[in-house]
């Protein structure tokens, strides 16, 4: 199973813009790579972010490239 990495910064970055953010797509995005980063399965992201395993699939390999 593949996980995201963050560093620190990155997180921090991503927890701001979660918080702050108007747009809904972008804080569930955030949340779902901070989710990751905990070593989350794709799985339970999927639920927690209320998205599809597909869709959750796809932004984490598109990110990874």
């Amino acid at each position: 199973m593949r996980f995201i990495i963050l560093s620190e910064e990155e997180k921090n970055h991503l927890e701001y813009l979660h918080k702050a953010s108007l747009n809904s797509v972008v804080r569930k995005r955030c949340l779902s790579l901070l989710y990751s980063n905990q070593e989350r399965s794709i799985k339970e992201v999927s639920e927690l972010v209320n998205v599809s395993r597909r869709s959750l699939e796809r932004l984490l390999m598109h990110g990874h490239q």
